[in-house]
């Protein structure tokens, strides 16, 4: 059922990676919309997928299709299919006359800024910065969206108004993570991993420079390989066959690297013991949240953000210095009763904070006091 005028405004959701690729955006602009879409008159445009009421799909061609076809770096190829999604999506921004059009890919946000000047649309711009693109660029919008503290703390530091900021977390269905009644043995069979290990799971794309699943390999050679299994889900890129060589002469046949649909990740955090997040910077860590959710014990860097996002300092280690994770995976197994403690500690702050159904009042606040202030310039 359309909910137009639930608070007498039209929002457009675009997100040109939606359909194509599983990052923290995608999933972001996905739950968003499932969560508003009968509270308001919300239209997602998205680069690939399924088409339904007020979701739009812009076929056109997509990163790995520039990849293939000039041979240029994913970087590049991102590039020109966020172009290409501007100029799909311009038309229909121009013909339903939204009142705030909310993005987060950075260049379809620089077309999008200069269509509106030259065409005179009324909308104003609300830019979610989930990478920390940073504030040269969100000073060129008219609102900005931060999901951490840490990132609304530094944008208020250099001088943007506070007036067109917001600090709203990225919220998870918790439902959709509960592991009871999943059989992990036989998900264990199913995806070829030893029932007699103890199985460290990774959700992250397999690459280095970001997600340090180099780091995660070399720290978790130092744990006794007849005992454990590593298992690092996410998307292969062209770092993923050198760091599969990596492993397989640090770890032997102790390891697996896989890329499953989005659905199928509760799986493997039923099947798994630990989930580890390797890398010292993230946007958000979703995927903590997920593990969170599903009552999977985490362990993640002790940077600020972290702390933040988590509010529990026995999740932290430095993952920096040689040796400790390692040791911290080691010690849990020797303390059952801590692993139970904390798991019990996350799930009541996931589902307290976290859930969409708990922010959603936050979100329809936000659109509501952008759509009713005056006409941006």
């Amino acid at each position: 059922m359309r909910a137009a005028g639930a608070f007498g405004m039209k929002i457009a959701v675009v997100c040109s990676g939606l359909g194509r690729t599983r990052r923290g955006f995608e999933s972001f602009y996905e739950d968003l919309f499932e969560l508003l879409r009968t509270q308001m008159d919300i239209t997602l445009f998205k680069g690939s997928g399924t088409a339904s009421d007020r979701e739009i799909v812009l076929g056109y061609p997509g990163r790995d299709f520039y990849q293939r076809m000039l041979g240029c770096s994913w970087q590049r190829g991102y590039r020109y299919e966020q172009i290409g999604f501007a100029l799909r999506v311009w038309p229909y921004l121009w013909r339903g006359r939204y009142d705030v059009i909310h993005f987060s890919d950075w260049l379809v946000g620089k077309w999008l800024m200069s269509y509106r000047e030259h065409a005179g649309l009324r909308a104003k711009l609300l830019f979610t910065d989930g990478a920390w693109i940073g504030p040269d660029y969100a000073k060129q919008v008219h609102y900005v969206h931060y999901l951490t503290e840490e990132q609304y703390q530094a944008a208020r530091v250099s001088g943007l108004s506070e007036s067109h900021m917001f600090l709203i977390p990225h919220g998870i269905w918790c439902d959709r993570f509960d592991t009871a009644g999943m059989d992990p043995d036989g998900l264990r069979d199913q995806y070829r991993v030893p029932r007699h290990k103890k199985v460290v799971l990774c959700v992250a794309a397999i690459e280095k420079s970001s997600k340090r699943i180099d780091w995660l390999i070399r720290e978790f050679a130092g744990l006794t390989q007849k005992e454990y299994f590593l298992v690092v889900c996410g998307a292969q890129g062209w770092e993923s066959d050198e760091l599969s060589r990596m492993a397989s002469a640090l770890l032997g046949e102790n390891f697996l690297f896989l890329s499953v649909s989005r659905s199928d990740v509760r799986s493997l955090y039923a099947l798994s013991d630990i989930f580890v997040l390797p890398s010292v910077r993230e946007g958000f860590g979703i995927v903590l949240l997920e593990a969170m959710a599903a009552r999977v014990p985490i362990l993640t860097h002790h940077a600020a953000h972290f702390r933040w996002l988590l509010q529990n300092p026995e999740c932290l280690v430095d993952m920096e210095k040689p040796g400790a994770l390692s040791g911290r995976i080691h010690e849990l197994f020797r303390e059952p009763g801590l692993m139970k403690v904390m798991i019990e500690a996350n799930y009541h702050h996931v589902t307290h904070r976290y859930e969409w159904a708990v922010l959603q009042d936050q979100y329809l606040a936000m659109y509501r006091q952008i759509a009713q202030e005056p006409s941006a310039g």
